[in-house]
């Protein structure tokens, strides 16, 4: 349990332990989702494997964070944007 340490420890040596456990949980989900990933991926079609590999590429969602520019005709219609997404 993530408060065992702060009954029977020094307040420093609590913190770092509870940093300890903490990491290693956020380790195990992370090792979890990223098995739940593959398996997914192993299941779809090789356009379907391209396609989430490219939308996971850094970068990639770039032009959401990005202001539309009218003049260029850039604004997106709510139909656009969820065509786009």
């Amino acid at each position: 349990m993530t408060s065992e340490p702060l009954v029977e420890a020094s307040p420093l040596v609590a913190e770092s332990v509870q940093a300890r456990i903490i990491s290693d949980i956020e380790g195990a989900r992370e090792k979890k989702h990223k098995a739940k990933f593959m398996k997914m991926k192993e299941e779809m079609s090789e356009k379907e494997q391209y396609a989430v590999t490219l939308a996971s590429e850094k970068g990639s969602s770039s032009w959401l964070n990005s202001l539309p520019l009218e003049k260029y005709g850039f604004n997106l219609t709510k139909q656009e944007f969820r065509d786009g997404l």
